[in-house]
C-alpha cells in the first residue's frame, strides 16, 4: 500500500473514531460537576475488539418460474418471513406442496427413453423423453419425440404445456398437438435460451479472464510509456468463449425463423410441412434473413428487431475476427506484447479508449492528478469498477443483444507508480452498461406476425399423457473451489451432531410400496428401470448447428440389492450409475432402419464407489460450484422402456407408489455459525459442521 493511500485510510479511520469519542464526552459533561479544557483534536478509542462470526454454507432454492415470470438466478433471495417458502435460499425444498401439482399423478408415469441427440456430449434434446406410438396390432410402430414441459395450473388442476416454466414439470404428451405446434413452441423457446446462454458466455469470459484483461487495462491506463510489456495470453480465451456466445446469438436468430415457419405452415399436410422445416433448418442465417420462399412457405426479410439482431451479429463476428488476427500478429510470445500489439488485439473486444475505470476514461486517469482521483475514488467506492458502454468493443455489443450483465472479480496487482505505490488483491467489478431502451428485443411483435399454430379452443393444452417430471434446483455455496455431492446416507442438514429431527435430512432415497401382486424379482425389475438423471444447461455445436440444450451432468437409479422389499415402508438408496450411451438400431413399421442412442448400465459394476473423503458420508461428486454463484441442476425422473417389461408391471392401474428424497452436500469442510436453537448437541459433544443439506 502506498503512502498516500496510508495516510487516507488513517485520517478516514480516525474521524470515524473521532465521532464516536465525542458521543462519550458529551454524556461525560452531562454527568459530571467538573469541566475541564482538554489538548485533543482528534481523540480516539483504542482496543475495542470486535470477532465477525463465520458461515460455510450450502444452500438450495426451487427455480420456479413460469412463461410470465420466468426464473432468474440472480433474484434467487432470502428475507424474514421466508420459511416454507421454497423459491427462496434454504436447507430444503419440498415438492409435495399443493401447489407443484405432483399429488395429482395418481395415474403415474409411462415408460419411455430417454431422448439422447448428441451421445458424444450426452445432450438431451428439447423434447426430452421419445414415446412410443402404437399401431392397430397393438405394436410399437416407432418412438416419437413430441414430449413437451408442463407447469401446474392450480385453478384447472391440470398441467398447461409452457416451454419456458421451470420448477415443477411434468413430461408429457398433448392430445391433439400437431407437429407445428410442437416445433413452434420448441424453436420460440430456444430463442431465449440462446439468448441467455450468449449472456452467461459472455459473463463467464469476464469472469475468467477479467482478472488479466482489468490489470492489463489499469497498467495501461496508469502508464503513458509505451516501454511496458503485456502478457494478453488471456486474449486467446476470450476470443474462443466469445465466439461461442456469438454462435448462441446466431442460433437464436435461426430459431426465429424457424418458429416463422411453423407458424406460417398451418395449412400444410404432415409430409410437406416436414419437408419445408427440413429445409428451414437447413438454411444459413444469412440465407434465412433474405426473406426466401422455401418448399412453398413464405418468409419475411429481416426487419425491425430481428434486422438489428443479426446486424449486431455480424459486426461481432468482424470485430471477433479482427481481434483474431491482430492476437495472431503478435507472436508464439503472447508474454511480452508491447502496449501497440495489445491495444490492436485488445480494442475490437474492449476498446480501451471508451471504457471507464471508476467513472474516468484512461485520458483523464493519465492527466497531472489522475492518478490521485483514481485512488479516491477506488477508497470511495471500495474497489475497482471498470464499466464498457456502448461502442466499447464486443462485450458491449453482446450486451445489445442479450441484456447487460457483470463479473466480480479480484485484479492481483495495480501499480500506480511514484509515492502512490501498489494495489494488491484489489476487488474490481467489470460490467457493460447498455441503456436498457438500446437493448435489442429479439421477439417484439413476433406473436402478432406470427400467431401460435394452435385452434382458438387450444392455446395452452393441458398435459394428457405422463412420462416423466423435472425439478429444477438452484445451489449457491460461499466455499471456494468446491464440488456439489449427492448425499446418500442421511445427514443433518445444519450441524452433523445435532439431534433435532427437524433438521434431519433423509439422504438419496425411495420409500415405496407395491400394492399388486408382484414377485420380489418382478418389483427389483421396475425399481432398476427408474432414472434420476442431473442435467445442466449448455451451448453445443457452432455457427448454423448451434443449440442450446441440457448436457447430461449424471444419471442415478436405485440400490436395490441393498434393501429387503417387505411390501410396506420398503426404502432403496438413490447412487449415481456407471453407464454408457450406446448406438441402437431399430426398424420402424414401414420398415425403414434409425438410429437411436440409449443408456447401457454397467451390469458388473452398477454404481460408482464413493468419492467423498469424509469419514461415514456416502456421497458422490455431481459438479464444481463457484463461490456465490447460483447454479442450476436439473433432476429429471422417468421410467427407462429400454429395462422393462410388461412382466415387471401389475394388472392394475398402478403398480408402485413411492416418494423420491434427494438429498446433496459439499466436498468443502463447511462450518456453520452457531445458532443455539437449532444446535442441540450431544453432551459432551463439540460443534462440527454437516456436510448435508
Amino acid at each position: 500500500m502506498g503512502k498516500s493511500q496510508k495516510t487516507y485510510m488513517s485520517i478516514k479511520s480516525k474521524l470515524i473514531a473521532a465521532v464516536a469519542m465525542l458521543l462519550v464526552a458529551s454524556f461525560m459533561v452531562v454527568s459530571s460537576t467538573y469541566a475541564w479544557f482538554t489538548l485533543s483534536t482528534a481523540p480516539e478509542v483504542k482496543g475495542i475488539k470486535t470477532t465477525i462470526g463465520s458461515n460455510g454454507s450450502l444452500e438450495i432454492a426451487l427455480a420456479y418460474g413460469n412463461s410470465a415470470t420466468p426464473f432468474d438466478a440472480s433474484k434467487v433471495d432470502s428475507k424474514v418471513g421466508d420459511s416454507n417458502n421454497y423459491e427462496t435460499w434454504g436447507n430444503i425444498v419440498d415438492v409435495a406442496a399443493a401447489k407443484y401439482g405432483l399429488a395429482t399423478l395418481k395415474a403415474g408415469i409411462l415408460p419411455s427413453r430417454l431422448n439422447i441427440t448428441d451421445a458424444a456430449n450426452g445432450i438431451v434434446g428439447l423434447n426430452p423423453l421419445s414415446t412410443p406410438a402404437y399401431g392397430a396390432d397393438g405394436r410399437i410402430t416407432e418412438l416419437k419425440n413430441e414430449t413437451i414441459y408442463g407447469i401446474f395450473d392450480s385453478t384447472s388442476a391440470s398441467f398447461k404445456t409452457d416451454a419456458d416454466g421451470s420448477g415443477v414439470r411434468v413430461i408429457g404428451t398433448a392430445s391433439g398437438m400437431t407437429q407445428q405446434q410442437i416445433d413452434y413452441r420448441n424453436a420460440k423457446h430456444a430463442i431465449s435460451t440462446d439468448l441467455a446462454t450468449a449472456k452467461t458466455l459472455a459473463a463467464k469470459s469476464l469472469n475468467d479472464n477479467g482478472p488479466k484483461l482489468a490489470s492489463v487495462f489499469a497498467t495501461y491506463a496508469t502508464n503513458s510509456s509505451d516501454s511496458t510489456t503485456y502478457d494478453v495470453t488471456a486474449i486467446g480465451s476470450v476470443l474462443t468463449t466469445l465466439t461461442s456466445a456469438a454462435d448462441a446469438i446466431e442460433s437464436a436468430i435461426k430459431n426465429y425463423y424457424v418458429a416463422a415457419a411453423a407458424s406460417k405452415s398451418v395449412s400444410l399436410g404432415e409430409v410437406e410441412y416436414a419437408a419445408a422445416i427440413a429445409a428451414v433448418r437447413a438454411k444459413t442465417v444469412a440465407e434465412l434473413v433474405a426473406g426466401p420462399t422455401i418448399e412453398g412457405v413464405t418468409l419475411p426479410a429481416a426487419s425491425g428487431a430481428v434486422a438489428d439482431a443479426y446486424a449486431k451479429l455480424t459486426a461481432i463476428r468482424t470485430s471477433l475476427g479482427t481481434a483474431q488476427t491482430k492476437y495472431d500478429e503478435i507472436g508464439a510470445n503472447k508474454t511480452a506484447a508491447t502496449g501497440a500489439q495489445m491495444i490492436a488485439a485488445l480494442s475490437p473486444i474492449m476498446n480501451i479508449e471508451n471504457v471507464t475505470i471508476n467513472g474516468l476514461t484512461k485520458t483523464e486517469v493519465q492527466d497531472t492528478d489522475g492518478l490521485s482521483q483514481l485512488l479516491n475514488k477506488y477508497m470511495d467506492m471500495g474497489g475497482i469498477f471498470v464499466e464498457l458502454p456502448m461502442g466499447s468493443g464486443v462485450y458491449a455489443d453482446i450486451a445489445e443483444v442479450t441484456g447487460n450483465y457483470t463479473a466480480s472479480i479480484k485484479i492481483e496487482s495495480i501499480t500506480l507508480g511514484g509515492s502512490l505505490g501498489t494495489l494488491s488483491n484489489v476487488p474490481a467489478t467489470m460490467r457493460t452498461t447498455v441503456p436498457t431502451a438500446s437493448v435489442i428485443n429479439l421477439t417484439a411483435g413476433f406473436d402478432t406476425a406470427f400467431p401460435t399454430p394452435e385452434s382458438a379452443g387450444n392455446t395452452n393444452p393441458n398435459i394428457t399423457d405422463f412420462y416423466g417430471y423435472a425439478i429444477d434446483l438452484v445451489f449457491r455455496t460461499n466455499a471456494q473451489g468446491s464440488n456439489l455431492m449427492l448425499q446418500t446416507t442421511p445427514a443433518q442438514r445444519i450441524y452433523s451432531d445435532s439431534t433435532l429431527a427437524d433438521t434431519l435430512g433423509g439422504g438419496s432415497t425411495m420409500n415405496f410400496t407395491f400394492p399388486n401382486a408382484l414377485d420380489e424379482t418382478q418389483q427389483k425389475n421396475l425399481l432398476n428401470a427408474i432414472r434420476i438423471v442431473f442435467t445442466q444447461q449448455e451451448v453445443v455445436g457452432s455457427g448454423d448447428s448451434t443449440t442450446t440444450q441440457s448436457k447430461i451432468v449424471a444419471i442415478a437409479g436405485l440400490d436395490t440389492e441393498s434393501i429387503q422389499i417387505t411390501g410396506e415402508g420398503s426404502t432403496a438408496s438413490i447412487k449415481l450409475l456407471n453407464y454408457t450411451l450406446d448406438t441402437k438400431t431399430e426398424t420402424d413399421a414401414a420398415g425403414v432402419s434409425k438410429q437411436s442412442t440409449v443408456i447401457n448400465i454397467d451390469t458388473v459394476d452398477r454404481f460408482k464407489g464413493n468419492d467423498s473423503t469424509k469419514q461415514n458420508n456416502w456421497a458422490q461428486t455431481l459438479m464444481p460450484l463457484n463461490a456465490n454463484t447460483p447454479t442450476v441442476l436439473t433432476a429429471m425422473v422417468y421410467i427407462d422402456g429400454d429395462y422393462i417389461t410388461n412382466a415387471d408391471v401389475a394388472n392394475a392401474a398402478v403398480s408402485l407408489t413411492g416418494t423420491l428424497n434427494l438429498q446433496f452436500s459439499s466436498d468443502a469442510e463447511l462450518v456453520p455459525m452457531e445458532y443455539t436453537p437449532l444446535h442441540q448437541k450431544d453432551e459432551g459433544g463439540s460443534s462440527t459442521p454437516s456436510q448435508g443439506n
